[in-house]
């Protein structure tokens, strides 16, 4: 089912007609119209010379998404996600991840700050639905895991790396939505370089290690709001 757009019907009167002066030369009426293939034959009864029509797409309004991801929160880790659609299906989007908590004290963390820039190909070209991302990430960390904890190398080497992703996004409301909720899921590859304690109370230094991530890199369930410009 096609959906309603704007379009400008651009109307030419010859020179030296009735219709024509030098304020009616061109002449734009804005219509609704269901697809970009409708045929223009008259546009009024009372214009009866018509040399020329056309369909002129309206240059499209850029909108901006705020959003944060909701399974982030869930685990203390605080985010907010910006979004802006660049035209022919793509769009740009910038999410930033902090966490500076202890679950419960010392031995138990997840602490980051995370960078994860993301450009997004919609398939049906109007930003809801299925899309497809390559993103490119860059974070510090400060987790435990079990006997360990692990942090990137004297707290001053992130690791960089990137991958793919893919997500749904799915509009909370029928007509002219606002809020939507989006389900995405990412992989990637990273180069660690990092320092391994032993998990307790000043815990000392047992090696310093390098390593390569590959896996599971963006998990989310997002709130989002839709600006239009």
């Amino acid at each position: 089912m096609s959906q309603h757009k704007e379009v400008a019907v651009e109307v030419f009167f010859p020179k030296g007609s009735s219709q024509w002066n030098s304020s009616t030369e061109h002449i734009h009426k804005h219509l609704i119209c269901a697809d970009h293939q409708i045929k223009v034959t008259n546009l009024n009864e009372d214009w009866n010379y018509l040399l020329h029509a056309e369909l002129l797409p309206l240059p499209s309004r850029r909108c901006w998404y705020l959003k944060t991801n909701l399974w982030g929160l869930g685990f203390l880790i605080a985010n907010i996600h910006a979004e802006v659609d660049l035209g022919r299906g793509f769009s740009f989007a910038l999410p930033v991840y902090y966490s500076a908590v202890d679950y419960f004290g010392e031995t138990s963390k997840y602490r980051t700050f995370t960078l994860q820039p993301e450009l997004r190909y919609w398939f049906n070209g109007e930003y809801t639905s299925f899309y497809a991302a390559a993103h490119a990430g860059l974070g510090w960390y400060n987790f435990t895991d079990g006997k360990w904890r692990i942090q990137d190398k004297d707290g001053k080497t992130p690791t960089i790396g990137g991958g793919v992703s893919a997500g749904y996004r799915l509009p909370l409301q029928k007509e002219n939505p606002r809020w939507f909720v989006e389900f995405a899921v990412g992989a990637g590859v990273y180069p660690l370089h990092y320092d391994r304690f032993y998990n307790e109370k000043d815990g000392a230094l047992e090696s310093t290690r390098k390593e390569t991530y590959f896996g599971i890199d963006q998990l989310a369930v997002n709130l989002v709001y839709k600006f239009r410009k």
